[in-house]
């Protein structure tokens, strides 16, 4: 939550917004697919591979939670009941990769992603904590 530049800078807008009782517009279109990585997965994955003694691959692919504009959209509706969420039909379809092979990951440290459900609760936790500090 948070995040103001790069590429994927608004990737966090489809739960942050809904959080704070905002409207968000997606910017791709509902045949759209994407791969998700919660941060906190993700900064785990570099961590147990930079203190590992020994590693098996110079390069690893992290993979995440592929999932279709209409389940990303559901997923968010059943945490944030009321969530008005709108998908763009005139733009087109997010140009990163959303099938990855992880298996070298996933053989080095096992499977450390925790389900898309809970990343989300999470980062909803997150908006409405820091949302309530701010406001305090």
């Amino acid at each position: 939550h948070g995040r103001k530049r790069g590429t994927t800078a608004g990737a966090s807008d489809f739960a942050s917004l809904p959080a704070l009782g905002q409207p968000v517009t997606l910017p791709f279109p509902e045949n759209d697919w994407n791969s998700y990585i919660y941060v906190a997965d993700l900064a785990e994955e570099i961590y147990q591979l930079s203190t590992k003694p020994s590693l098996a691959y110079r390069t690893y692919n992290t993979g995440g939670h592929t999932l279709s504009a209409p389940q990303l959209v559901a997923l968010v509706r059943e945490l944030v009941p009321g969530a008005q969420i709108s998908l763009s039909p005139d733009k087109p379809n997010s140009p990163f990769i959303y099938r990855m092979d992880d298996q070298r990951i996933r053989q080095e440290l096992g499977c450390l992603l925790r389900p898309m459900r809970e990343a989300i609760e999470d980062h909803l936790e997150e908006v409405r904590r820091r949302d309530s500090c701010r406001r305090s």
